[in-house]
């Protein structure tokens, strides 16, 4: 399946979810906090991003600007309980494949991370077609 970095910083959010991603045969690489994100994104290669909204000492938005500034290939998906309709739009202005508000349907969020990997999965294929 996929590559997925998942940014929360609630640990049991985070736990739960890396558990859940896992099961489904993803490879999960979790961090509680925004430090570190842009080094690592530009390390490794990471179908889908997951990111909460609030996370301490950024705003996931400002993580997910750097983060496209580095990984233009990888999808993005936020995961908030504090979203406005402002967030959303800002979201999806630069460019978030997804935007998911907690608490959430576990098989939804599955169907939405599957859906993101696909498309990256078919985005990757088409640029080697391209070569």
């Amino acid at each position: 399946m996929g590559r997925i970095l998942l940014i929360e910083d609630d640990t049991d959010i985070r736990e739960s979810l890396e558990e859940m991603l896992k099961h489904e045969g993803h490879e999960v690489t979790s961090r509680k906090d925004g430090r570190g994100v842009s080094q690592l994104v530009r390390k490794r290669n990471f179908d889908v991003i997951i990111t909460d909204l609030k996370l301490p000492g950024t705003q996931g938005i400002d993580l997910i600007r750097k983060i496209k500034s580095h990984r233009v290939d990888s999808e993005i998906i936020i995961i908030t309980g504090f979203g406005t309709l402002d967030s959303v739009i800002e979201a999806l202005q630069i460019g978030v494949y997804d935007y998911v508000r907690i608490p959430f349907e576990p098989m939804v969020f599955l169907n939405i991370v599957r859906h993101a990997t696909e498309k990256v999965d078919l985005q990757r294929e088409r640029g080697k077609a391209l070569e």
